[in-house]
């Protein structure tokens, strides 16, 4: 009788565990089908899905092998119609987490979906006040970005997340001036103001520094000018107690936020590196970068340029237009039929492998020579340049490589001009009323742009003396004195 049961009840746990094996083989399969179509945002998939097992979803969320749900994977690749089918079965996957406690809406910010996160919003908001591992609610990756309209949605949804600070002591104005976004600091100033707390301009962060402290050690002309504007910002200098944040440092949590978003694969676009420099004997040294840049993208493409136009200018001088002397000649004034400019002497002998050019029009063929020496010199120097690791993101260094590489084209192209004046319109140029005008038309067009080129940097350098100028009035030291 004993064994019996015992028989019984180990058959019923085989069955059992027969049983269990096959629903968690069959809650695996679907919850494979489930991520792949989260991921494609196959809607069909998830309605079958969910009407074969009205539990799949919390079936998934339960298990351990799952870093993500499928909400967060629907709502990173950007699609809308799935994530809403989501969330009408189970509203509560908008406060999920993935392993970075980041909650759809964050991802949603960092994405700059405003549908997705109208969606979301609609289902739980609770989401906005949810901190991630980097210490950041949904409304600072959207500050980040610079989003206006979903910083306006978010803030509508959860009014107090605008007090939320950073870890370390910072506010969200301390994130904008960060990442300076100008119209994002006035959107909020304004909403400060409309919720009567204006002296949160004034908060300082765990470095003891003042969003207006911050601008200035940023060189943020324009944020600086347009908070001093505002009356309740104090303009004292209190982040004298702690050691400020220098740019390298602010800089390295631009780049930690850019990685968040990256993540994501997404590529937004934050200011370029900048760093600071109080005297006009440091702006050498300060390794001022390019804002865009481009020379590191380019380098390449630029050699490539100044080693043809090196190539072509070496040939053009090797072998002149109208090609060189045969043989040695002698001049006789009654047999030549062609014009000399001056007019050599009876019995003048052309040496063999001169230029022919340089006797018969000795004044413009010094001026084409010259102007093809230019170009190669100024090619070779930007060759030279971009291979000796000449400090290129230096902005001094960066325009010097930029005229040389404008002087090559240049002279290059007036080179060209001449050149063909010499060969072909200089019997016909003062004759032929079409060629004369046609031929002063080109010249004087490009000599145009080449003026235009020039006067565009100089009101460039010059904007950016008056930078200098404004950084070193503004500059914490210069504030410290006149108080």
């Amino acid at each position: 009788m004993v064994f019996t049961v015992y028989l019984a009840n180990s058959l019923l746990t085989l069955v059992m565990n027969h049983e269990i094996q096959i629903e968690m083989s069959f809650v695996e399969e679907n919850t494979e089908k489930l991520y792949e179509g989260s991921k494609i945002g196959c809607i069909q998939t998830l309605k079958t899905l969910i009407q074969d097992d009205p539990r799949l979803i919390q079936k998934v969320l339960v298990s351990t092998s799952n870093i993500e749900s499928p909400l967060h994977v629907s709502v990173s690749h950007g699609h809308l119609e799935f994530t809403r089918l989501l969330l009408d079965h189970d509203p509560e996957l908008a406060a999920e987490v993935d392993a970075s406690q980041r909650t759809p809406l964050h991802l949603a910010s960092e994405n700059g979906d405003m549908e997705t996160i109208q969606a979301l919003l609609e289902k739980n908001t609770s989401a906005c006040l949810a901190y991630d591992n980097n210490g950041l609610i949904p409304l600072h990756c959207a500050v980040i970005r610079g989003e206006i309209k979903i910083m306006q949605q978010l803030i509508k949804a959860r009014p107090q997340s605008i007090w939320m600070k950073l870890k370390n002591g910072q506010t969200i104005l301390h994130l904008c001036v960060e990442n300076n976004h100008l119209e994002a600091m006035k959107l909020l100033v304004e909403t400060f103001a409309m919720n009567g707390d204006k002296d949160l301009v004034n908060a300082i962060d765990d470095a003891g520094n003042t969003i207006l402290d911050l601008s200035i050690v940023l060189r943020q002309i324009e944020m600086v000018g347009y908070l001093l504007s505002i009356p309740e910002v104090k303009t004292k200098f209190v982040g004298t107690k702690r050691s400020s944040p220098t740019p390298k440092s602010i800089i390295k949590r631009r780049n930690r936020n850019l990685k968040i978003m990256q993540r994501r694969g997404e590529t937004a676009s934050l200011c370029s590196k900048k760093r600071s420099g109080r005297r006009w004997g440091k702006v050498w040294r300060n390794d001022e970068e390019y804002k865009a840049e481009w020379f590191q993208e380019v380098q390449g493409r630029m050699m490539l340029v100044a080693t043809v136009i090196a190539t072509v200018t070496f040939q053009a001088a090797i072998n002149p237009p109208g090609g060189v002397w045969q043989q040695d000649t002698r001049y006789n004034s009654s047999s030549s039929s062609h014009h000399y400019n001056p007019t050599p002497n009876d019995g003048t002998i052309f040496p063999a492998g001169s230029a022919i050019m340089a006797y018969r029009y000795q004044e413009a063929h010094l001026v084409y020579l010259m102007m093809n020496t230019v170009s190669f010199l100024a090619s070779a120097s930007v060759i030279l340049l971009i291979i000796s690791r000449f400090p290129l993101k230096n902005k001094i260094c960066s325009w010097i490589l930029t005229l040389t590489m404008g002087a090559a084209v240049a002279f290059l192209a007036l080179g060209y001009l001449l050149g063909a004046r010499l060969v072909s319109l200089n019997d016909v140029y003062y004759t032929n009323v079409s060629a004369y005008i046609g031929y002063s038309i080109a010249f004087y067009v490009w000599f145009g742009m080449i003026a235009l080129v020039n006067l565009c940097y100089v009101l460039r350098f010059l904007v950016w003396v008056f930078k200098i100028k404004a950084y070193c009035a503004f500059s914490p030291l210069n504030l410290n004195n006149e108080r």
